[in-house]
């Protein structure tokens, strides 16, 4: 499946959808019982923002916050908790355009080891975003 230039959303506890820039119909893809729910019952939205068959790199949002990571099909050693996550960044992109410092504005930084592991207070929004990614579609490079 290739998903070059589409956007992949979380939508409810039942799929993702993929929408081409130019369709009119969204495409269904099961990716299982996501729970997004965050504490105080706020739901939070995850969404790919690239996710193609050009590189392992995908990004996305969550609330606030932008994440990018290195994804793979398998898991591996190197991955958070030997899964498909190699690289992974949670940052707030206004807090990094006004302090021009990447690292300021991360949340959670993982570069085949932790940087800067989540807080208990954003461990929620960690945990909906790995989940979204360990249960993403498998990509098929040629």
């Amino acid at each position: 499946m290739i998903y070059s230039h589409k956007q992949l959303k979380y939508h409810g506890k039942h799929s993702v959808r993929s929408l081409d820039e130019d369709a009119t119909s969204p495409r269904n893809l099961n990716l299982g019982d996501f729970n997004l729910k965050l504490r105080g019952g706020i739901k939070m939205e995850a969404i790919f923002t690239k996710f193609d068959n050009e590189s392992n790199w995908v990004k996305g949002e969550i609330g606030k916050y932008t994440f990018s990571a290195k994804l793979f099909n398998e898991g591996s050693t190197y991955g958070i908790n030997d899964g498909r996550v190699s690289k992974l960044s949670i940052y707030d992109e206004k807090v990094r355009r006004e302090k021009s410092n990447f690292f300021a504005s991360c949340i959670v930084n993982y570069d085949r080891g932790w940087d800067i592991e989540p807080s208990e207070e954003n461990m929620e929004v960690f945990e909906a975003v790995m989940e979204l990614l360990e249960n993403s579609p498998e990509r098929d490079f040629d």
